[in-house]
């Protein structure tokens, strides 16, 4: 019998680097800054005649500034960047080790394992060097093992392993400099949903964007049988087993943009930019927004069975055949709750296949939709 218990503590710093929007510029004045003039998007005139370099707010969009309100301000004027900040990573861990070792009997022998990872952090980042969202991630590592060998005569002996391996994931951000209310806005969501009530990820050409970050909530277990028999009869070791494999996953799936939050960008790309990405987030005009409807949970599931049989065959003293077969059940992965997808080439129709416009757009009424979804050959 075996026990043991460890502790460790880590707290890590790193040095990260950012820019972000002056104080002038998030208030329209762009005198002092490298951006360009801001300019209307058809005519392509300064937006304020009078003094081109300075947007009066009464241009400024409801919204608009205050996704600006986040951002730190400028602390250096480093070559590249003008704000630096120190990330502090908080990581505690702990791990526990169970053995237990058993002769049931002469012939019988039995031993248990078990093991046990704790693994948290916080980070005040969320691995950005802006801040604004922070983050805890709870991990939770479990083993399992069983053993049961038993000797039935000096010929033959039957192993027995069970074991179950797991993992518990909770990373959540720490919202509250994020928050909608917070920030006051108050344009309508496409869809309800918004689990953490925040605002969207931003990105701003030229600039470091800022959002929700890590959100994983992570839960699986794999569990496995296995049952060994060997048998030595003359000049032949026989082997013989079975291998049962589940596996069991719930994770949600929106670990990248564009989440319920939502998600926009602002960029000189654009073709109705203003030339200037800080003068379009003042006045609300975006490259683009997206949104899902809300995060989905994936219970993924698959079963898989092998079963074998070989054997060691001394011919000659110098001379030993080795042979054997495997036959192995391994069915798709699925979700138990039906709601994953993957194409099907057996159920793909060509006389089905969409077709296109010179334009690129669509033919209507030709191909196998349902609403705006294309489904020819998905399952």
């Amino acid at each position: 019998f075996f026990f043991s218990t460890s502790f460790r503590h880590s707290t890590l710093g790193q040095t990260q680097t950012a820019n972000v929007p002056t104080a002038e510029e998030r208030q329209g004045d762009f005198r002092n800054s490298a951006l360009a003039i801001p300019t209307d998007p058809v005519t392509k005139q300064p937006l304020n005649p009078g003094n081109s370099r300075v947007l009066p707010p009464s241009l400024f969009s409801k919204n608009g500034p205050l996704l600006l309100k986040p951002y730190p301000l400028p602390n250096t004027g480093g070559s590249g960047f003008n704000f630096i900040r120190q990330n502090i990573a908080s990581n505690p861990q702990e791990q526990q080790v169970l053995r237990s070792d058993y002769n049931v009997s002469a012939k019988t022998q039995a031993f248990f394992r078990w093991i046990r990872d704790l693994f948290d952090s916080r980070d005040q980042g969320n691995g950005s060097a802006l801040g604004i969202v922070g983050n805890t991630n709870t991990r939770n590592g479990t083993l399992l093992s069983l053993n049961i060998s038993h000797t039935f005569s000096p010929a033959a002996v039957n192993v027995f392993n069970f074991s179950l391996t797991g993992n518990r994931i909770n990373n959540f951000p720490v919202t509250t400099n994020f928050r909608r209310d917070g920030l006051g806005l108050t344009y309508p969501k496409l869809f309800d949903s918004n689990r953490y009530q925040v605002g969207p990820d931003v990105s701003i050409q030229g600039f470091t964007g800022y959002g929700v970050g890590s959100n994983l909530q992570n839960f699986q277990w794999m569990f496995v049988w296995r049952d060994d028999f060997s048998y030595v009869r003359g000049t032949h070791a026989l082997k013989f087993g079975i291998w049962l494999e589940r596996f069991r996953k719930n994770a949600n799936v929106l670990q990248s943009g564009p989440r319920d939050n939502g998600s926009v960008a602002f960029s000189r790309t654009s073709g109705i930019t203003s030339g200037n990405p800080v003068a379009d987030a003042l006045i609300g005009n975006f490259q683009s927004y997206g949104e899902s409807s809300a995060d989905s949970v994936v219970f993924t599931r698959y079963t898989q069975v092998e079963v074998y049989a070989q054997d060691n065959w001394r011919v000659k003293p110098n001379f030993t055949l080795e042979y054997g077969l495997r036959y192995v059940i391994s069915p798709a992965i699925y979700s138990a709750i039906n709601n994953v997808i993957a194409f099907r080439p057996e159920l793909y129709d060509r006389a089905k296949a969409p077709r296109f416009n010179s334009d690129g757009s669509l033919v209507r009424g030709v191909g196998d939709f349902i609403g705006d979804s294309y489904v020819n050959g998905l399952s």
